[in-house]
């Protein structure tokens, strides 16, 4: 396939990639060259599907192969051995001739069935000849569309757009998060079809957060945009955030930015006179620990402080430092004591 320092990547590769069975640099090095271009991509997403078809086929009997086998990436073989009974009478061995005839096709046409179904639900529909899908797996992309919008990726995110935008509108699908920074041109706007809702602009910075299932936060950093539900429309403007019941369609909040819509891409926490239960709460959030306050009067406290790509012992220190405390990490759990600002 493709040669990078030296190595190869194909598809034997791709289907230990998938397997699980590669070394960190061997994952690593997939990771890269499926970034380099939209064709490695493209063979990296049909490997992908090739090896989910492979495991589906897998659990039919008659696919002798395992796709745990070492050599299952080779090939497939498709086998079963009838051994019918002798019949006493004619009349039963014209049922059992008909019999061996048709079960071998039936299944086959099931086990295409279940791989038909499963690509489906997987993938979606399957792209058209103009239609590029960029998934990212443990780390950020980033995509430039040909109209100069630059999208940002999070990990475990999937965007499906056109080759060549139509003439009425630049629409892109979304699945998971991601940053927009979108060109402005009045004559077509920018639309993020999220499924449940959509996002539309003119040209505008700002952040989609749909990996929850049952909500959707768009969050808007430069200029303004419509945010519509199927019953319902909300108009943001500049450090606004407003989060989408999708099961219910309708807006659960419309409020300030938060430190989370942006911490993934940036990595800076901004905190202006935020009392010391929100910055606990942010943190235990973004960086997945717990805190707790030994004093529960301490979280009346106020902070006011900015974070650029910190540690998290960096900020705790700052933390204690400002309001005169005491960090102590008890069984995976930080505690906060002290009397602070009282």
């Amino acid at each position: 396939m493709s040669d990078k320092n030296g190595h190869i990547v194909n598809d034997e590769m791709l289907y230990r990639y998938f397997a699980k069975e590669l070394s960190e640099i061997e994952e690593a090095l997939v990771d890269d060259w499926k970034i380099i271009s939209e064709e490695n991509q493209r063979q990296f997403d049909e490997a992908h599907v090739f090896y989910l078809d492979m495991k589906a086929l897998a659990s039919i009997e008659k696919f002798e192969n395992d796709v745990e086998d070492e050599k299952s990436w080779e090939k497939f073989k498709i086998k079963k051995e009838f051994k019918p009974k002798t019949p006493s009478t004619q009349e039963p061995q014209q049922e059992e001739s008909i019999s061996k005839l048709r079960l071998p096709y039936f299944n086959i046409a099931a086990a295409i069935g279940v791989l038909i179904i499963i690509s489906w639900v997987l993938f979606g529909p399957s792209l058209s000849d103009d239609e590029y899908r960029i998934t990212s797996n443990n780390s950020q992309d980033e995509v430039e569309l040909k109209d100069g919008s630059h999208v940002t990726l999070n990990s475990h995110s999937e965007i499906t757009y056109l080759s060549s935008f139509d003439e009425k509108e630049r629409r892109v699908r979304l699945k998971g998060e991601a940053f927009f920074k979108v060109s402005k041109n009045p004559e077509k706007p920018f639309i993020v079809d999220l499924g449940s809702a959509t996002v539309k602009v003119l040209g505008t910075a700002f952040n989609v957060n749909s990996v929850d299932p049952n909500e959707i936060t768009v969050s808007v950093e430069e200029g303004k945009v419509s945010f519509m539900s199927a019953s319902e429309e909300k108009i943001l403007t500049a450090g606004q955030s407003a989060k989408l019941n999708t099961q219910t369609a309708q807006f659960e909040s419309i409020s300030e930015i938060s430190n989370e819509a942006n911490f993934w891409r940036t990595k800076s926490l901004i905190f202006d006179n935020n009392r010391l239960s929100e910055v606990i709460a942010d943190l235990e959030n973004l960086y997945d620990i717990s805190i707790e306050l030994d004093n529960p009067q301490l979280s009346d406290c106020t902070l006011t402080v900015s974070f650029e790509n910190e540690k998290l012992e960096n900020i705790l220190e700052v933390v204690s430092t400002t309001l005169n405390l005491e960090v102590t990490l008890i069984d995976e759990t930080y505690h906060l004591s002290g009397n602070g600002c009282q």
